[in-house]
């Protein structure tokens, strides 16, 4: 969950210099999928960095999670 968490943030404040959206035709996320791919593995595909974005945009502060969630998603997760 966490990590999850500090991709989306990398994306929003790092790539996207902290707007809510890449700059139009910019190709970001496809690109930052293959940079985490190669160094990474698996898991780094452009579908999941935006549900990764998604997920920071949503939850800006980390430590909210927990209280945001519930136990049952902590347990599985």
């Amino acid at each position: 969950m966490r990590q999850n968490w500090s991709v989306g943030k990398l994306i929003v404040e790092d790539e996207q210099k902290g707007r809510r959206k890449a700059d139009y035709g910019k190709k970001t996320l496809a690109a930052l999928s293959a940079r985490l791919t190669a160094e990474y593995g698996r898991g780094y595909d452009a579908s999941n960095l935006r549900y990764m974005r998604q997920f920071y945009l949503v939850f800006p502060i980390c430590d909210a999670l927990r209280h945001e969630l519930g136990w049952t998603y902590h347990r599985w997760s």
